[in-house]
């Protein structure tokens, strides 16, 4: 059975490929599963847990800072008022934000940060990542 991804979906796990094979030493990354379409009980539970609607999509921790990344498919999607919200929360609290819209911003992104290695071997484009994806 094929599965089909939604276009965040393909540019999140792309991302992934990148960093297995290009990540800093020492950090330490994970999804923020929040976007699920859940029933209604089920939200309510983790809301009542500590769930934050908004928090971005990928978390970062790298010597002592935490990072949060929003990905987005394209530039015509924007950020929604809880994500606007949670990022204003993290930064004030200290961590660094940003959204992306595509793998390239992503990746450029972590580079700057100095969470990925600039690894000009690597040679995976997002038109490759994605095809590798999708079959």
């Amino acid at each position: 059975m094929k599965i089909k991804n939604r276009p965040e979906e393909v540019v999140q796990i792309a991302l992934l490929n990148h960093l297995r094979a290009r990540a800093m030493p020492g950090l330490f990354y994970f999804h923020v599963p929040n976007g699920q379409n859940l029933p209604v009980h089920i939200k309510t539970i983790r809301k009542r847990m500590g769930v934050v609607s908004g928090v971005p999509d990928m978390m970062f921790v790298h010597r002592g800072a935490i990072y949060g990344l929003e990905l987005k498919a394209n530039k015509s999607r924007k950020a929604s008022p809880e994500q606007v919200a949670a990022m204003n929360a993290l930064e004030v609290a200290g961590a660094r934000t940003a959204i992306a819209h595509n793998l390239q911003e992503a990746l450029t992104t972590l580079e700057y940060w100095g969470l990925l290695r600039r690894d000009q071997n690597f040679g995976v484009s997002e038109a490759q990542s994605q095809e590798s994806i999708a079959s």
